[in-house]
Order: structure tokens, then C-alpha cells, then sequence
């Protein structure tokens, strides 16, 4: 018969098993990449370019994802791989209306920041619609064949550039950026 425990005290191994768990998790979330959708405005009956932004990309061999609009304000025309995917291949299959997957492959890693690929859409909706641009299904695999945790911020296309378009995340921040370097080199000038 083993002795008593205290109560409320866990024995110390799955305690600890516990830990190890939340620290390899946070580990894994880090080094993971972040593919971030571009805001755009586009005319009525006009075409949107739209980039997908990737960052944190090291020793990639593949990307897989799912692009969900909506099919009454956009439609699919083309993906075409941006410069930092500059040789590799993307592959387009639309099984449905609002849903676009795209696989990009690359015989040499891809590794930096940069556009991953470009995608461009018809506006079909009237001015004032907008639709977003979800990422869903996201998947990065290294050239080695490990698979790298993947986070995305969504992006909007608004038809007819009537309104502001929401800032995303990232692009919060680079305005943030943009005025405090502004600020800094007003006072600058007038020292």
C-alpha cells in the first residue's frame, strides 16, 4: 500500500509531463510561419490583385492552403507565385464557388519574408459590397518534410473604395511604425 498523498498535491511526473507539454507547444508555436492576406479596394467591375504575404519561412518545401470569398462580390480569375516563390509551382483547384485551393511547391527551400503568391480577382458585386479573403486548411511542410505550425490574418476586398478598409494586424502596426519614424524626424528637423 503506497502512503498517502496530501491533498491537492499531484504527484510530481505527470506534473511534470504537464509542463514539458506547454513548454514544447510554445516552442512549436514559435517557429512557426504567419501568411497574411492583403487589404484591397477595387472599382465595380474592376480586377483585384491581391497578394499573400508570408513571414518567418524557413527551409520551406511546400504550402497548402484554402482561400474562402465570397462568390456574389468576387470572382477567382488566377494565382501566379510571388517573387519569394519565385521558382516554384502553385497548382489552382476550385471545386466550388468561394473556395479556392492552392497548393505551391518548390524544388529549393523558400526562406525569408515576402509575397508568396498572387491572386487575382473579378469584382462582380455592387460598389459598397465587400468580401473577405479567409485562409482555412493552412499547411507548410519543410523541404525536409516536417510540417511548421501556421497562423494567418485574414484579409478584405471592399468594392467600389467607398470606405476605409480595416487595418490588419500587421498593417496597424507598420502604420504605427510609419507615424512614430514621422514624429521622430519632425523633432529631429527642429532641433
Amino acid at each position: 500500500m503506497s502512503p498517502a498523498r496530501p491533498r491537492g498535491v499531484l504527484p510530481c511526473r505527470p506534473a511534470l509531463l504537464a509542463v514539458l507539454a506547454v513548454m514544447a507547444a510554445v516552442t512549436v508555436t514559435a517557429s512557426g510561419i504567419t501568411l497574411t492576406v492583403q487589404d484591397r479596394s477595387v472599382a465595380p467591375d474592376g480586377t483585384a490583385v491581391v497578394t499573400v504575404q508570408v513571414a518567418g519561412a524557413q527551409d520551406l518545401g511546400g504550402i497548402d492552403l484554402v482561400v474562402g470569398y465570397d462568390p456574389s462580390v468576387l470572382r477567382f480569375e488566377s494565382a501566379a507565385t510571388g517573387s519569394l516563390a519565385d521558382r516554384a509551382r502553385v497548382s489552382v483547384t476550385q471545386s466550388e464557388p468561394g473556395r479556392v485551393h492552392l497548393a505551391v511547391a518548390s524544388p529549393r527551400t523558400l526562406s525569408g519574408n515576402g509575397p508568396l503568391v498572387t491572386l487575382t480577382f473579378a469584382a462582380v458585386g455592387p460598389a459598397g459590397a465587400r468580401s473577405g479573403l479567409d485562409l482555412s486548411a493552412a499547411r507548410a511542410v519543410t523541404i525536409d518534410g516536417e510540417y511548421v505550425p501556421v497562423s494567418v490574418v485574414n484579409g478584405t476586398v471592399s468594392v467600389g473604395g467607398g470606405g476605409l478598409l480595416p487595418l490588419s494586424p500587421l498593417g496597424a502596426v507598420a502604420a504605427i511604425c510609419t507615424a512614430a519614424a514621422v514624429v521622430a524626424a519632425s523633432r529631429t528637423r527642429r532641433a
